[in-house]
C-alpha cells in the first residue's frame, strides 16, 4: 500500500493536493457551519464563494476559492470521486504543469462565465472537472489520423458523450447546476488541452493556441470583475457611488447606464437578464430606501425587480427583503 501510495504521489501529486484541498476546506467549512452534511450559505459566502458582487468590489479570491468549496457531502463525494479516478491518468498524460493550469484555468474561466452570464452565488470543482473532460476530448480529436472524421473514433465519440450527457441534466434541471460554470470550464478545457496536445506533438499550432486561449482566459477575467455592459452591475455601482462615495454624478451615470444596456439585452430578456424597465423599477426602489448596497451582495437586487415587475407591487417590498421581521 504504501508502495503504491507513494507511487500515485509521484505521477499525480497535483491531483493529489487538490484532493486534499477540498476534503480540508470542506472539513473547516462544516466545523464553521456545525454541520457536516450540509454547509450554511453564509459560512460558503465569508470563504470566497462565487459571488459576482464580491468580485465587483476587488475580491479577486472568488475566482479561485469557489472551485475547493462544496455545498454538501453528497457534492462533495461526487466530485471527488470523479477527480480520483479521472485525475491521475489525465495528469499522467498531460505533465503535472500542464495538468494543473488546465484544472485552475478551466475553473476560473467556469467561474467567469457563471458571474457574467448567470450570476447567481456558486461553489465546487465541477468547472475544473469539465475542464479535464473537456481536455480529454480536445486530446482524443487531435489523436486521430484524420481530424474531419474524429467522430468515428470511439475515444472522441464516448468523451463527448459524457459532456453531452452532463450538460442535458443540467438544462434539463433533474439536478441544481452551475451550467454555465460547467459549460466555461469544458471550453476552457477544451482550448487549453488541445493546445498542450498540439506543442507535445511539436506543432506550432500548439503555442498559438495557448497563447490565444490565456489571452482569451484574461479577457473573460476582466469582463467578470469589470461587468459594464451589465445592468445590474451598474445598479450596484449606483448604491455604491451614493452609500460610499457620496457622488451623485458618478451614481447619475451609472443609472443611466444600466437603463441603457437594459435596452440593449432586450432581446434577451427570456435568459434572465433586466430590461430597461426592470432596471427603472429597481432604481425606483433604491431611490425609496428598499435596498442598498449590502442587500445587492445578496441578490436581493432581483427580488426587489421581483417585486416592481410591469409596475405593479405584488405584495409589501419589506416582505420579499426582509421576510424574517
Amino acid at each position: 500500500m504504501r508502495r503504491g501510495n507513494a507511487a500515485l504521489g509521484q505521477i499525480a501529486p497535483f491531483t493529489i493536493i487538490a484532493l486534499v484541498a477540498n476534503i480540508a476546506l470542506y472539513v473547516l467549512s462544516s466545523v464553521r457551519s456545525g454541520d457536516f452534511v450540509s454547509i450554511d450559505s453564509r459560512v460558503l459566502s465569508a470563504m470566497g464563494a462565487s459571488e459576482r458582487e464580491g468580485l465587483w468590489e476587488g475580491e479577486w479570491v472568488r475566482l479561485v476559492a469557489p472551485m475547493f468549496l462544496h455545498v454538501n457531502l453528497i457534492h462533495l463525494f461526487c466530485n471527488m470521486s470523479f477527480l480520483w479516478r479521472a485525475g491521475p491518468s489525465a495528469e499522467a498524460y498531460f505533465g503535472t504543469p500542464n495538468f494543473g493550469t488546465i484544472y485552475l484555468l478551466s475553473g476560473v474561466f467556469g467561474m467567469c462565465l457563471s458571474q457574467i452570464c448567470g450570476g447567481y452565488p456558486a461553489v465546487g470543482a465541477s468547472g475544473a472537472l469539465c475542464g479535464i473532460m473537456g481536455a480529454h476530448l480536445a486530446a482524443a480529436i487531435l489523436d486521430c489520423p484524420a481530424i474531419k472524421h474524429a467522430w468515428r473514433n470511439a475515444r472522441v465519440r464516448a468523451a463527448a458523450g459524457n459532456l453531452g450527457i452532463l450538460l442535458l441534466i443540467g438544462i434539463s434541471g433533474l439536478l441544481r447546476m452551475d451550467n454555465w460554470g460547467h459549460f466555461g470550464g469544458m471550453i476552457g478545457g477544451f482550448l487549453l488541452g488541445g493546445s498542450f496536445e498540439a506543442w507535445r506533438r511539436r506543432n506550432i499550432a500548439g503555442k498559438i493556441g495557448l497563447v490565444a486561449s490565456l489571452l482569451l482566459i484574461a479577457a473573460v477575467i476582466c469582463a467578470a470583475r469589470w461587468t459594464i455592459f451589465n445592468p445590474s452591475y451598474h445598479m450596484y455601482q449606483v448604491a455604491y457611488a451614493k452609500e460610499d462615495l457620496k457622488d451623485e454624478a458618478a451614481a447619475k451615470f451609472h443609472a443611466e447606464e444600466a437603463q441603457k444596456w437594459g435596452r440593449i439585452w432586450s432581446p434577451l430578456h427570456f435568459l434572465g437578464v433586466l430590461n430597461a424597465d426592470e432596471a427603472q423599477n429597481v432604481l425606483k426602489a433604491f431611490d425609496h430606501n428598499l435596498w442598498h448596497s449590502v442587500d445587492a451582495r445578496h441578490e436581493l437586487i432581483f427580488r426587489v425587480n421581483h417585486c416592481y415587475r410591469n409596475g405593479r407591487e405584488t405584495r409589501p417590498l419589506h416582505e420579499i427583503l426582509y421576510p424574517d421581521e
